[in-house]
């Protein structure tokens, strides 16, 4: 709520399709992240489609929780059932420990805020999932998401 912060969200919020489609194309979890925010932050769910098609992708380390987020921030039924899609995938490669825990506390989030209950028909292969990976639970991977969109539409207010 700093005065500097307000001044760099507006000036983030002035980035074009060009410089998201530029960050989301290059092969670096720094950039892509940085392309996801800017996407959700200024509301293109034009981006579902390549932010869902790298989520599934899964080539980069640390970036699959920003597309979780920006997902999230859309809300459509495209942006759904990517995570949807992730999940029903990647739930069933233990040995890939990715952002299974973000995808699930992003459809939880959606859940709640919707009225629905589309967890539920992940919760077996997530079950599967958590057996063998002793700790690994949606109570901490929850709340930080649900941080994480609250920081989102605090910013999306400020512009």
């Amino acid at each position: 709520h700093q005065p500097q912060a307000r001044a760099c969200v507006a000036r983030l919020a002035l980035a074009d399709d060009t410089v998201i489609a530029r960050l989301l194309g290059q092969f670096d979890w720094r950039s892509r992240t940085a392309g996801a925010y800017l996407a959700a932050l200024t509301e293109r769910p034009a981006f579902a489609d390549q932010l869902g098609g790298l989520l599934l992708a899964s080539e980069v380390c640390y970036a699959g929780s920003a597309y979780c987020l920006a997902l999230v921030a859309f809300d459509t039924p495209a942006s759904r059932d990517y995570l949807h899609r992730y999940l029903e995938h990647y739930l069933r490669q233990p040995q890939l420990h990715f952002e299974q825990a973000q995808a699930m506390a992003a459809i939880l989030y959606l859940d709640d805020k919707n009225g629905t209950a589309e967890a539920a028909r992940h919760a077996p292969a997530w079950a599967d999932f958590v057996a063998s990976r002793p700790g690994l639970t949606l109570d901490d991977a929850c709340p930080v998401f649900a941080n994480g969109m609250a920081a989102l539409r605090a910013m999306v207010v400020q512009r």
